[in-house]
């Protein structure tokens, strides 16, 4: 696929500007007036503070010219589909705002989120069920003798048991089966903060394992966290643990999701421009994400999805929009292609996970 193909295909497929593939279809229809100018308004802005983060869109001119090459951009999608002819200008345009309002990752900040101007609309009704579940969802942590900054994200799951990936943790662990121990230098913590301009800290120290699993196709570990004494003598326990699928009905293709996690810089497997236009720069703390599901994979338990991610991401829950109910674990990415993320609901009939917090369909 050339850069043009590329850069088309991804507008069209991932919304255009409303975010909404719904909304694009076949036949995209044009923006109004308005809504470029405010876009464009939005790029202009952005491309004065920071020009790297939007690569050459900062030398396309006035706001008024950026609307000029939206306005041209989309009537030819309109037109020709991903079989568009676009010029460079607007082939930079649109990718800032592929960049811009297709896959934001979005700053976490005292358990909630902004959302961009006139971008992802559709999760401001949730935005009150969203923020319940960002503060169930934590960044694990190593000690420094390991020489990584932190290990993945993890989430509450059940009273005291926070689900991660294997691969987040085999490092730190020993065992087979059913019996499991933690590395006692590893110094394992959670930390449900570490958000970005936020000096809190709410850390829990992790004080076993509670499943590691084999099997290739399920990334999955359990680890056993116990609540905090505070000053005053009380015990503090962990975050509520986040609502998990139990029905395969609730998880489609197409279905909108956002993951909860802390990308980290990868710039061995990620194009660095293209990775600093999306996080902006700051990396290691925590993001939601919104996307869609790509695909289902029933029989081998997997779904896809595209929500923008990153190496640290590893563990990060995927939460089905509108149930505001975990249906993955995601464990993987592949560059500008698809995530990849253990099917939840594929395992709640298995009684090694019978403890942990199944709930069947639509949340409160």
């Amino acid at each position: 696929m050339t850069p043009r193909e590329r850069v088309v295909t991804r507008f069209v497929s991932r919304g255009g500007f409303s975010g909404r593939t719904e909304s694009i279809g076949g036949a995209p229809s044009l923006p109004s007036p308005a809504e470029i100018a405010a876009l464009a308004s939005s790029l202009a802005e952005a491309a004065s503070i920071d020009r790297v983060a939007f690569g050459t869109i900062d030398t396309l001119g006035s706001a008024d010219d950026i609307a000029g090459h939206l306005t041209d951009a989309v009537a030819e999608i309109r037109k020709s589909g991903v079989d568009a002819t676009l010029s460079e200008s607007q082939q930079s345009a649109l990718e800032a705002i592929v960049m811009l309002s297709g896959r934001p990752a979005l700053f976490v900040k005292r358990d909630t989120f902004a959302l961009p101007d006139g971008d992802w609309e559709l999760l401001a009704p949730f935005r009150p069920s969203i923020s319940r579940s960002l503060q169930s969802v934590g960044r694990i942590g190593v000690s420094a003798k390991y020489g990584v900054p932190y290990a993945g994200t993890g989430f509450v799951v059940a009273p005291g048991l926070v689900m991660t990936n294997r691969h987040v943790v085999e490092n730190y662990v020993a065992g087979a089966g059913a019996s499991w121990t933690l590395d006692p230098g590893a110094g394992m913590v959670i930390d449900f903060k570490q958000e970005f301009g936020v000096a809190d800290q709410l850390s829990f120290a992790v004080t076993g394992v509670e499943w590691v699993d084999n099997r290739d196709d399920v990334d999955l570990a359990l680890l056993r966290v116990e609540s905090v004494t505070t000053a005053g003598g009380a015990r503090m326990p962990l975050p509520a643990p986040l609502r998990l699928q139990q029905d395969g009905g609730y998880a489609n293709t197409g279905n909108n999701v956002y993951v909860v996690g802390y990308p980290a810089a990868d710039p061995r497997r990620n194009d660095n421009e293209q990775m600093h236009r999306v996080f902006y720069g700051v990396y290691e703390k925590k993001r939601i994400a919104p996307g869609r599901v790509a695909s289902i994979d029933t029989v081998h338990g997997l779904l896809t999805h595209d929500c923008s991610t990153l190496g640290g991401n590893s563990g990060s829950c995927v939460v089905d929009l509108s149930t505001n109910s975990v249906i993955g674990l995601h464990f993987a990415g592949d560059y500008l292609e698809e995530n990849f993320a253990v099917l939840l609901p594929a395992l709640s009939a298995d009684a090694r996970f019978a403890s942990l917090n199944w709930q069947e369909g639509p949340g409160d």
